[in-house]
């Protein structure tokens, strides 16, 4: 039953119940039917019941109580209904992020100009019986092209220690990597992130985290099978023209997932020795390590001499992180890195690619970004803005960040930097705005880009 329905039947209903009251002397109550004196009412002597200001009242609340148990919805967590008992729920969302870029070097291949949807998907989530929580949402544009699952996942609380996460999700590596894209402050994430945090994989990981300390933990088993493979070919000698791919899991939920020889061990540990009630003031300090199977890792290396696909002896990395929030200013900041063993032809040398990103944000309409459990989350506007002429002007943020990734190979090193500048317009907590301007440095080439966004989530 939607709302106005059941609005209208209680409207009725207690209307019906009023005239009877009215008619019979009493105080407002509905008698069962058999004790109920028939009412002599004279259509020419009545007068017409007025709805009193408890009786409206009283209307909308047996609304939202009815609402409550059979459907709502939710600004942040989109439409959901629920079981009487509150054992059962289930809530439907939906995101889209429209992207338009604009490229300054148009003499390498694959940066032209575009236009179109970074994002588009769907939702669904919930809880089944109060203990087994589950997630699936299905992006229209994935990383490969085409539709295929981002997070695909069931929970259990109350495990035997913290509480159980199985299917597709975030490996625990890394403060960017482990906050939502709609809650970071670039468009993207920084190419040391995307590099060398593992992102998503297909596994089971135990987690726990304990209020008192604000201390988090979480160490997981995952697949390491997908697009583990970075491509160098750009080098020209130890100048990088290009680092491309991923060295990500890179999974599609979709299929199995081969473990054997591509298995990972990922871990991450976060704390907040400082956090005011509020959330106004947050340090926040953490630490993450992998370590990875390598029959799926391959190395492209042939800008140094090397073959297309050398393959890793071993892959092992480590971050650590840092954050503080004061108000309306934020900055963050990591170090990562991952360390190969490649042998090529029986030639075996060490690969090390190394990732440092600062970033800093403020908040110039006073807003806070919130933060819990060892991530950032979205941030709420102190007023909604409710189209030109409407009132309220929403949130507006600044934002820059310097990232470096440096490749080094047996001693020689090339870098690779970029500086992010953006504003951000949180027309609500569901919709911003994003423009920014990217510069890139490189040994080769340099170049910048023009990017916009508009994100919706609902």
């Amino acid at each position: 039953m939607n709302r106005p329905t059941l609005a209208v039947g209680l409207g009725v209903l207690v209307s019906a119940g009023t005239a009877f009251a009215a008619t019979t002397g009493s105080e407002f109550e509905l008698q069962p039917a058999t004790t109920a004196e028939p009412a002599a009412a004279s259509p020419d002597s009545a007068e017409p019941v007025q709805m009193t200001a408890e009786v409206r009242q009283m209307i909308a609340d047996e609304v939202e109580a009815a609402v409550s148990r059979s459907g709502s919805w939710s600004a942040t967590r989109g439409f959901g209904i629920m079981t009487d008992d509150e054992g059962n729920e289930m809530r439907i969302g939906a995101r889209v992020d429209l992207d338009a870029n604009f490229i300054g070097n148009d003499t390498t291949a694959g940066t032209d100009d575009t236009i179109g949807f970074r994002r588009s998907r769907i939702m669904l989530e919930g809880m089944a019986y109060g203990t087994v929580g589950y997630r699936a949402v299905v992006d229209f544009n994935g990383p490969s092209g085409g539709t295929e699952f981002a997070d695909l996942y069931m929970t259990l609380d109350n495990f035997l220690v913290g509480s159980l996460k199985a299917g597709q999700f975030f490996e625990p590596f890394g403060l960017e990597a482990n906050t939502y894209s709609e809650n970071i402050s670039q468009q993207e994430r920084s190419l040391s992130t995307q590099l060398v945090a593992p992102g998503r994989g297909t596994g089971l990981m135990v987690h726990d985290f304990v209020e008192d300390s604000n201390f988090g933990w979480a160490v997981g088993l995952f697949s390491a099978e997908g697009n583990n493979t970075i491509n160098l070919g750009g080098l020209t000698g130890l100048e990088v023209d290009a680092i491309t791919g991923t060295v990500s899991g890179g999974s599609t939920g979709i299929g199995d997932q081969n473990i054997e020889g591509n298995w990972a061990v990922t871990a991450r540990a976060t704390w907040a020795p400082m956090m005011s009630e509020d959330g106004s003031e947050v340090l926040h300090l953490g630490a993450s390590f992998s370590t990875r199977g390598t029959d799926n890792v391959l190395i492209d290396a042939t800008g140094i001499g090397g073959n297309a696909d050398i393959t890793a002896d071993d892959d092992t990395r480590f971050g650590v992180e840092a954050a503080y929030v004061a108000g309306p200013m934020s900055f963050q900041a990591e170090y990562m890195q991952t360390a190969w063993g490649l042998d090529d032809a029986g030639t075996e040398f060490d690969t090390d690619l190394t990732g440092l990103y600062v970033q800093g944000a403020y908040m110039i309409t006073g807003e806070t970004r919130s933060y819990s459990r060892g991530t950032f989350g979205g941030v709420t506007p102190n007023s909604d803005w409710n189209g030109f002429g409407g009132g309220g002007s929403g949130a507006l943020e600044a934002s820059v960040r310097w990232s470096t990734t440096e490749l080094d190979v047996e001693g020689a090193s090339s870098d690779f930097d970029v500086i992010d500048v953006g504003l951000n317009w949180y027309m609500n907590q569901n919709t911003r705005f994003m423009a920014g301007v990217s510069l890139i440095d490189t040994d080769g080439d340099d170049s910048e880009a023009l990017n916009f966004r508009w994100q919706l989530i609902v």
